[in-house]
């Protein structure tokens, strides 16, 4: 069971590493394209209805935030899939990264995004922290596993 829960810990800790740390250089490079867009230009096409305006009102500092935070989310997953081999820290590291990841879902915000774009940054985000909170349960239970086995025998 343990080594079925490692398994399963790895395998989303490391989507969620991998898709974090990816999708924040999209979030960086998303800020700076809408801090290079006039002003006057959001608000004619928002008068004019255009498809994708909604993406112009977004601030680039929130986008820089939920970046910053998918990092951090990035980093956090590959700390507890290491602490999980080494056996030190499970429990602390799953919590920050719970944690972590819930911050990261607040503070990405939420906009329209055209045909090409996969993802808003708030749903790049809710992604990351399912695979990050999922592989930080099973971590957890990994380690609650090992140390069951260590009290009974």
């Amino acid at each position: 069971m343990r080594i079925a829960a490692i398994i399963v810990a790895t395998l989303l800790l490391l989507a969620s590493a991998g898709l974090g740390l990816a999708r924040s250089s999209t979030n960086f490079k998303d800020a700076k394209d809408m801090a290079s867009v006039d002003k006057d230009l959001v608000k004619v096409a928002q008068q004019a209805h255009v498809p994708g305006a909604g993406v112009l009102e977004v601030k680039p500092a929130a986008l820089k935030r939920g970046g910053m935070g998918l990092i951090l989310t990035g980093i956090l997953s590959l700390t507890l899939l290491v602490a999980v081999f080494v056996k030190r820290g499970v429990p602390h590291i799953a919590a920050a990264l719970i944690l972590a990841a819930l911050i990261t879902i607040v503070l990405s915000p939420q906009y329209d995004v055209g045909p090409l774009q996969a993802m808003s940054a708030r749903s790049a985000a809710i992604v990351v922290g399912v695979l990050g909170g999922a592989g930080a349960l099973f971590a957890f239970l990994a380690d609650r596993i090992r140390v069951r086995r260590l009290a009974t025998a």
